[in-house]
């Protein structure tokens, strides 16, 4: 089965590399398997999960845009001999990507490393210059713009409907943060990773080798991928949103001149998404402490705003 899909490429594979523990989130697709070909390279064949198909196309597109244009430790999938990204083969539809070497990050270790987070912000000022040329009408196929204040008011609404107790405690937080999702419209756009954060990232011993899972990209405010990548660091101890990593990320990206002033309502917003999905797992435990996470970052919010420097 996988010589016949691999010859969409012209390749023929030698063997399946079980042995490779492949990085990032598995429920992004269907299936996915590392293999290597006939020249000895290592490559991830992925399953496409039904109705993919088009987004994955459109941001197949845009990261070879964003390759072009300099951002080389991004993911780029290869094209099969027809310049198609995403092969129809029978009733499924596969991808291809050479395989980034290297392996995650050590939890709960990572919050001290600081070379880890200046990592992922010079990462984040690369894309920014290599998306500024990626062309308008490829950026339109992913969609329209997060209307996250939509989005959270329906989220408060079933949980109003569903969970009473955890919908008082969620709108304590948001009215901390009413007049941010007032403003979310008129945010400043860019063009996003969606999920950026240290797990979705591929590290050696001492470097940044790679950034995988773009299944939401998008445009999004200018310091959504920060305020994830912050957030979910955080989430990792009581002392991770003033240790090393987050320093390092912040005062790098303070260095380039980025306004940081709304980085911590928006780390605290975009939790709210994470809140959702322990929502859809029914992890009460996750559930609970996410809505703690959030009361503590929406009661600290100037005191965020000063540890780093983002007045």
């Amino acid at each position: 089965m996988i010589d016949k899909i691999l010859n969409y490429w012209n390749l023929r594979p030698i063997r399946l590399r079980n042995d490779i523990s492949l990085a990032g989130s598995p429920e992004r697709c269907a299936t996915r398997v590392a293999v290597e070909d006939e020249r000895g390279a290592v490559l991830v064949l992925e399953r496409l999960l039904p109705g993919q198909a088009q987004r994955r196309t459109a941001i197949a597109r845009i990261l070879d845009e964003l390759a072009n244009n300099g951002l080389a430790r991004s993911l780029r999938y290869i094209p099969d001999h027809s310049g198609v990204h995403v092969v129809h083969h029978r009733s499924d539809h596969y991808m291809l990507a050479p395989l980034i070497h290297g392996g995650p990050p050590p939890r709960p270790a990572l919050v001290r490393h600081g070379w880890r987070g200046r990592g992922m912000a010079e990462f984040l000022l690369e894309m920014e210059a290599a998306a500024s040329s990626v062309p308008e009408n490829l950026v339109n196929e992913l969609g329209a713009p997060l209307d996250l204040s939509a989005y959270v008011a329906s989220l408060s609404e079933t949980l109003r409907l569903r969970r009473p107790a955890e919908h008082t405690r969620l709108s304590t937080s948001l009215k901390r943060l009413a007049s941010f999702f007032d403003n979310w419209p008129c945010l400043p756009l860019r063009l996003s990773h969606g999920d950026f954060h240290p797990l979705n990232a591929v590290w050696s011993e001492d470097a940044l080798t790679g950034v995988i899972d773009w299944e939401f990209m998008g445009r999004k405010p200018m310091l959504y991928d920060v305020a994830n990548c912050v957030g979910c660091v955080g989430s990792e101890g009581p002392d991770a949103l003033a240790a090393d990593f987050v320093n390092g990320l912040i005062g790098t990206l303070n260095k380039a001149g980025w306004d940081l002033a709304l980085l911590p309502e928006t780390v605290a917003a975009l939790r709210t998404g994470w809140l959702s999905e322990w929502l859809r797992r029914g992890d009460e435990d996750m559930i609970d402490l996410e809505l703690a996470y959030m009361d503590l970052l929406t009661r600290n919010l100037d005191r965020l705003r000063i540890a780093w420097g983002a007045c």
